[in-house]
């Protein structure tokens, strides 16, 4: 009788092929239970990661977008002059600024423009120049709304002008300061710098002061252009070398 010679290796994988994912599976058992582990994750968990990275980018996206709607609502807004006579201990100058400066009509004083910029009102105007510590002056064009806001006044004065409206500290005028004058103690800050702060000239030390609400006096420098802000004009002496003044509040 004669046998037909059969191939033993090629039905050992015909036996072994997966109905599943219809691929010859290696002939070891660990190696085909390797094979079904990954075919396994690649049916069942491989979608879930899917959903669970789309659902987190939407998240993220979300955070995203609500968080710029919180920033946009608190976007700035210039604060109004309160132009009340009295302010109560609780309230805070900042909101009350425009109460110390005084207004001219139809008057202007030109130079020493520090910023120029459009509003739509005088009180605006005038909530920009208390904002700046340096300005202690501005001007207000009705007609054209353009805001000039100024480090001090021209020494040699102003001028009548119909369309415009002026703001100034009265107090850090030059006629309310005290030349080669300066108050020794009582001072408010206690810093490295002796208790000083930087100020590029009297006016601007003068109107870091009104802003300050426990101060009553300042000394400035004009070498170093230090300001002293002083809790009382208390001792003083003389210095040809500096400014000094009083604050009524």
């Amino acid at each position: 009788m004669k046998y037909n010679k059969v191939d033993n290796t090629r039905i050992d994988s015909i036996m072994l092929n997966n109905a599943d994912d219809n691929q010859l599976l290696p002939s070891t058992p660990k190696q085909q239970t390797k094979i079904r582990e990954n075919n396994y994750i690649k049916k069942y968990y491989l979608p879930l990661i899917i959903l669970l990275s789309f659902i987190l980018i939407c998240l993220i996206i979300l955070i995203i977008i609500l968080k710029h709607q919180h920033n946009a609502s608190r976007a700035f807004k210039p604060p109004t002059c309160n132009k009340r006579n009295n302010i109560s201990n609780n309230e805070s100058l900042i909101n009350a600024g425009c109460q110390y400066f005084t207004r001219e009509e139809e008057w202007d004083y030109p130079h020493n423009d520090m910023l120029h910029t459009i509003v739509n009102e005088y009180d605006t105007c005038c909530s920009m120049c208390w904002h700046q510590a340096s300005c202690t002056a501005f001007a207000y064009s009705p007609s054209t709304q353009n805001c000039w806001l100024k480090t001090k006044l021209d020494e040699n004065g102003g001028y009548y002008h119909l369309d415009r409206i002026t703001g100034y500290l009265d107090q850090c005028d030059q006629k309310h300061n005290l030349k080669d004058w300066e108050y020794l103690d009582d001072n408010i800050f206690d810093n490295a710098m002796n208790g000083s702060i930087p100020a590029a000239d009297w006016p601007t030390c003068c109107g870091l002061c009104i802003r300050e609400r426990t101060c009553k006096a300042y000394t400035f420098s004009s070498i170093t252009h230090e300001c002293w802000l002083k809790a009382n004009a208390g001792v003083g002496r003389f210095n040809s070398l500096t400014i000094s003044g009083r604050i009524n509040s």
